[in-house]
C-alpha cells in the first residue's frame, strides 16, 4: 500500500525508472490495451499499485514542460482516443496532458483508463493525467464505470482499484509557468497557485470547497462567482479569470468539463479556453472534438477532429448538425391541455434491495398528484444546463408554457435560481436539492422526474416525478420499462 503524503512533507527521492523486466511487462500491457482488450483483474491491480507509487510524488500543481498536447474529456470513447493518437502522435513521440474525465458514458471506460494509466507508468515524464469530476467513487457508480467493471470482470474489484487510484491524481498542471490546466474552473477559496498546492487531494472528491470547485466550476459571462446550475462548484466571470491570471503570472487557463460543439471555445477575452476531446459525445451529440498543440515557444495550435471510423462499436455515430442542435438545446414538444401528472408507485423488491447495498440509494417519496392545464414544453436530455436555462429564459415555447425536464443534465440537479423572479406566471412547486446538504422549495414551473442519477447522488428527500401521461395516452418517463412494474403508468 502506498503511504499518504502530507502536503508539507519534504519531497521524496524520485522513483527509479522501471527495470527491463517491468518495461517488458508494461509494453505487453500497452499492446493488449491498444487492441481494446482489458487487462486481467490481477494485472489491473498491479498496474494501479505501480501508478500510485508515481502519482503520490506529483504535486497538486504538476509542472509540465512544452512541447505538449493538451486534451479534454475522453469519457470512455476508446476508438476516438485512438483517432486522437493517430492525429497527434503516440507516446513517447508526443507529450500529453489530459485534463480528466476518462471514464463514464462511453462504452470503453475500462480500456480507456487502463491504457492512459499504463502509458503514465511506462512514460511517466511524457504524460500527465489530471483528475476530473468523474474520477470519483460517487459519480462512477451512477454514470457507467462501475457497471462496466461488473460486466467485464464479474466483480467490483477493478472499479475499487481504479477509484482508489483516482485519489492520487494531480488536480491541476502548470505548463512552463504560464498556462494553468485543470478540469473544471476557479474557486473563491483558491486565489493563488500556492493555495492549490496546499490542498490535501488524496481523498474522494468533496461536495464543496476548493478541490470540488477546481473539478466542477465553469466560466460564465456574469461577473464574480455565482451559483452553478450543476449544484456543485461555481460559475466564474471574466473579472475572476483576469485577476487570477494576473495574480499568478499566467497567460491562459485551459480547462475541459463542458461539451462545446466545435471542440474548443474561448471565453473571458481569451483568458480561458475550454477543450473537449470526445467527438460525437455519447455517440449522438454530433460535436467535433479538439486538442491543443503547444510548441517549445508556447505557440498553440487548436486541432479539431471527427469521430473515428466505426470499428465494431455497437453505437450508431450520428454526425448531423440538425441532430446536434436537437440534443444540445433539448428537444421540445408543446402539448396542449395536459390534465394530470401521475407519480409511479415505487415498490422495493429483493432485487432493488440488493442493488442498494453498493451504492446506497436513498428513498424517494412520491406524495402528490399535480394538476396541469396549460401548454407544456417537454425538454429531453440536454448536454448543458446553462444552455437549457438560456433557452427557457428566451421563452422558446411561449410565455405561458411550463417545462417538464426529462433525463439527465450532466448528472446534476438543475437549480434555476436566477430565473425564479422572472418566471412566476406559471407557478408550481418542485423540490430541488442544492449544494450544502439542504433542500429548497422554489416556486418555479419545472418538473424534474426522479431518475437514477439523482437517486444515487443526493442524500435529501425530494419531491420528484417519475413520469407523466397526457389524455392522448402518451407516457413520458426518463428511462424505460421495468420487469418489476409491467403495469406501467395507467
Amino acid at each position: 500500500m502506498v503511504e499518504r503524503m502530507e502536503v508539507d512533507s519534504p519531497p521524496r527521492a524520485p522513483k527509479p525508472p522501471p527495470s527491463t523486466r517491468e518495461v517488458g511487462q508494461l509494453e505487453r500491457w500497452i499492446e493488449t490495451l491498444y487492441k481494446c482488450q482489458p487487462l486481467s483483474e490481477e494485472d489491473a491491480k498491479r498496474l494501479c499499485e505501480k501508478a500510485k507509487e508515481i502519482l503520490v510524488d506529483e504535486n497538486n500543481v504538476k509542472e509540465v514542460q512544452a512541447p505538449v498536447t493538451i486534451c479534454g474529456d475522453i469519457h470512455g470513447q476508446f476508438h476516438d482516443l485512438m483517432e486522437l493518437f493517430d492525429i497527434a502522435g503516440k507516446l513517447p513521440f508526443t507529450n500529453y496532458l489530459f485534463m480528466g474525465d476518462y471514464v463514464d458514458r462511453g462504452h470503453y471506460s475500462v480500456e480507456t483508463v487502463q491504457l492512459l494509466v499504463c502509458l503514465k507508468v511506462r512514460y511517466r515524464d511524457r504524460i500527465t493525467i489530471l483528475r476530473g469530476n468523474h474520477e470519483s467513487r460517487q459519480i462512477t457508480q451512477v454514470y457507467g464505470f462501475y457497471d462496466e467493471c461488473l460486466r467485464k470482470y464479474g466483480t467490483a474489484k477493478v472499479w475499487t482499484y481504479f477509484t482508489d487510484l483516482f485519489d492520487y491524481l494531480p488536480i491541476t498542471a502548470l505548463v512552463e509557468n504560464e498556462i494553468f490546466c485543470l478540469h473544471g474552473g476557479l474557486s473563491p477559496e483558491a486565489h493563488t497557485l500556492d493555495t492549490v498546492r496546499a490542498i490535501d487531494r488524496v481523498v474522494e472528491v468533496p461536495h464543496e470547497g476548493p478541490m470540488c470547485d477546481l473539478l466542477w466550476s465553469d466560466p460564465d459571462d456574469r461577473m464574480g462567482f455565482n451559483l452553478s446550475p450543476r449544484g456543485a462548484g461555481f460559475v466564474f466571470g471574466p473579472d475572476i479569470s483576469k485577476e487570477f491570471n494576473h495574480a499568478n503570472g499566467l497567460k491562459m487557463i485551459s480547462r475541459a468539463h463542458q461539451l462545446v460543439m466545435e471542440g474548443y471555445q474561448w471565453a473571458h477575452n481569451c483568458n480561458v479556453v475550454t477543450v473537449f476531446s470526445a467527438p460525437n459525445y455519447c455517440y449522438r451529440c454530433g460535436n467535433q472534438a479538439a486538442f491543443i498543440e503547444l510548441d517549445e515557444d508556447l505557440t498553440y495550435t487548436l486541432m479539431q477532429f471527427e469521430p473515428a471510423p466505426k470499428r465494431g462499436d455497437v453505437s450508431h455515430m450520428v454526425h448531423s448538425r440538425t441532430l446536434a442542435m436537437f440534443v444540445f438545446f433539448s428537444t421540445l414538444f408543446v402539448v396542449d391541455a395536459w390534465k394530470r401528472w401521475h407519480p409511479v408507485n415505487y415498490t422495493k423488491t429483493a432485487f432493488h434491495r440488493d442493488l442498494e447495498q453498493e451504492p446506497k440509494f436513498v428513498d424517494i417519496h412520491f406524495e402528490n398528484t399535480c394538476q396541469w392545464e396549460e401548454p407544456l414544453c417537454i425538454c429531453y436530455e440536454s448536454s448543458n444546463a446553462n444552455e437549457l436555462t438560456r433557452m427557457i429564459e428566451r421563452r422558446v415555447c411561449g410565455a405561458n408554457s411550463g417545462y417538464f425536464c426529462v433525463g439527465s443534465y450532466l448528472g446534476q440537479p438543475i437549480v434555476f435560481a436566477d430565473y425564479i423572479g422572472t418566471m412566476r406566471d406559471t407557478v408550481k412547486d418542485v423540490s430541488l436539492p442544492f449544494k450544502g446538504g439542504k433542500t429548497f422549495v422554489y416556486d418555479v414551473p419545472f418538473f424534474i422526474p426522479q431518475f437514477l442519477h439523482q437517486v444515487g447522488l443526493n442524500e435529501n428527500k425530494q419531491t420528484l416525478w417519475r413520469g407523466t401521461t397526457c389524455e392522448e395516452g402518451a407516457v413520458y418517463v426518463t428511462g424505460g420499462l421495468s420487469p418489476f412494474k409491467n403495469s406501467g403508468v395507467h
